[in-house]
């Protein structure tokens, strides 16, 4: 359907992808690659009745995050419907300043296994922002990075901790990658702080 409308369907995730298309909202790395990105997130039916048109259909009421979307789709939880309304929410704040993608800013350290870094590399790579594995080999200072983000690691400990205070750098969790493309208010972004992160913070404030 895609082909005789003229478009192109594309196996492999790249940057010259404009459209993703999905039955549903399923968290996964294309999708969080997507919203990263702003591109326009669309339901099935956008093929279907484009299709039957002949032509492409506006994607207002096919966009995941649309009113209609919304209603017709009735997600089941609350998680859902916040993933559905980050599509659309972030297509439109890119729309007007294609240079800040999502993670426009970022220069994120990963503590977590290669592989896993790996998928999550790619998701900052296409919101725009730069993605670190800390490694003893490839990253020397902790200087200039925005963020952590935490899973499992050897260098993680609480000296790592107050070096990463020291430098500014605030640590969260490696969910906390999602979740923040849900948030819509910066002011939401303390209660995800890493739990190792808040105890070094109450430990030097009470110093």
């Amino acid at each position: 359907m895609v082909l005789e409308l003229g478009g192109e369907v594309c196996n492999e995730f790249c940057e010259k992808i404009t459209h993703l298309v999905c039955g549903r909202i399923v968290r996964n790395e294309k999708l969080l690659c997507s919203i990263a990105k702003g591109l326009i997130i669309v339901n099935e039916d956008y093929v279907v009745d484009s299709h039957a048109q002949s032509k492409w259909l506006e994607v207002d009421n096919y966009e995941w995050g649309s009113n209609h979307s919304l209603t017709k789709h009735g997600l089941s939880s609350q998680r859902f419907v916040s993933f559905a309304l980050a599509c659309r929410r972030w297509r439109l704040k890119i729309e007007k300043n294609s240079n800040q993608r999502a993670f426009h800013n970022w220069k994120a350290l990963f503590y977590c296994g290669r592989h896993r870094f790996t998928d999550l590399k790619r998701i900052i790579d296409f919101g725009g922002g730069e993605a670190y594995l800390r490694q003893i080999d490839d990253v020397c200072s902790l200087q200039g990075f925005t963020v952590a983000l935490v899973e499992k690691s050897r260098f993680w400990n609480s000296k790592e901790v107050v070096e990463l205070i020291k430098n500014n750098i605030q640590c969260f969790g490696i969910d906390y990658l999602a979740t923040y493309l849900t948030l819509e208010e910066a002011c939401e972004v303390e209660k995800h702080f890493h739990k190792d992160y808040v105890i070094e913070l109450n430990r030097i404030s009470r110093c």
